[in-house]
């Protein structure tokens, strides 16, 4: 916390904060279908990092549909070894016409809705109760999402994306297998997203830090508009603090060195002086909480990395409520 009255030993001190921008999540069924349209789009993928996560199976309650004109009514069943919920929805579909029909099969885990002139509409539970608002209490739990594995989806080419490396990735594979063994009431989703960066100077008052203050590393920051990492090195710092915060059960690397002075992705920050980096994922809706055992379910992660381990430097990201 910044203290007037405190002498400091640097008046001029640099932060990064990492935090994830646009991002999507994928049921693992539709990803290779997803893969399949952008190769026909000719488009790519742009995310920069990709978790994979899973959650309680929610089915659809077949015998529940109904329709009004083109309001359609169906139940959801969202369940584990524990508890069961049924969840009710209601949509509009303007742009059908005629009678609509559902069609699904066991487990119910994806339907589609088809009209009397052919159009259809395919969607899964999900998808449907995940953009819900609807008030659950205690069984919160039940549409969380639980973080098992984080990766970086910037290869050493710079081309490769999340989901080129996702589809042949041995822990991806082992996650679907595991989930489908030991973990039958649940499923599998993978969250592609991009992490952007913010780049913080701070310039404390001339009484509060000796002169001999480090005009070199200020002048670096001016003339390349903040830190100049590459996109590598950016990727490699924010998959190293979130293998650190989240500590995924499928992670066995960055758990406990992050960061290093010795990583070569980590060496520059360390020659810039910096003094601290913070991680910032904000999920953005209220139903949907990500969660380890050691993070607990939250909407707004937030985590701030010390380079330095000092008392008498300030941290911005130590203020109180920096993260609000």
């Amino acid at each position: 916390m910044y203290h007037p009255k405190k002498k400091y030993e640097i008046g001029t001190e640099f932060f990064m904060l990492s935090f994830l921008d646009p991002f999507q999540i994928l049921h693992s069924g539709d990803i290779k279908g997803y893969i399949q349209e952008l190769k026909e789009n000719n488009s790519k993928d742009q995310s920069n990092i990709y978790f994979i996560l899973r959650k309680p199976k929610i089915c659809l309650i077949p015998e529940s549909f109904q329709t009004e004109g083109t309001l359609v009514s169906m139940s959801f069943e969202v369940c584990d070894k524990q508890d069961k919920l049924i969840l009710s929805s209601q949509i509009n579909l303007p742009k059908m016409r005629g009678e609509i029909k559902i069609e699904s099969e066991f487990p119910f885990t994806k339907f589609k809705l088809v009209d009397s002139y052919g159009n259809s509409i395919s969607s899964r539970p999900t998808s449907i109760i995940g953009n819900s608002n609807q008030e659950i209490g205690k069984f919160q739990y039940l549409l969380d999402y639980e973080v098992l594995y984080i990766g970086k989806s910037y290869g050493t080419d710079g081309n490769r994306n999340s989901l080129d490396r996702l589809v042949k990735h041995e822990t991806y594979q082992q996650i679907l297998t595991d989930s489908m063994n030991d973990h039958p009431d649940k499923e599998v989703f993978v969250l592609i997203g991009n992490f952007s960066q913010k780049y913080f100077m701070v310039s404390l008052p001339c009484e509060q830090y000796p002169k001999n203050d480090n005009e070199e590393t200020q002048q670096h920051f001016f003339q390349n508009s903040g830190l100049n990492l590459s996109d590598s090195q950016l990727i490699s710092v924010t998959e190293g603090m979130l293998i650190k915060y989240f500590s995924p059960e499928y992670n066995e690397k960055f758990k406990e060195i992050f960061p290093s002075k010795s990583h070569v992705s980590y060496s520059k920050l360390y020659e810039l002086n910096v003094r601290a980096l913070a991680l910032e994922l904000i999920t953005g809706h209220e139903q949907t909480n990500f969660y380890t055992h050691k993070t607990g379910r939250l909407k707004k992660h937030f985590q701030n990395f010390e380079l330095t381990k000092s008392n008498g430097r300030f941290n911005i990201f130590e203020i109180e409520n920096y993260s609000s």
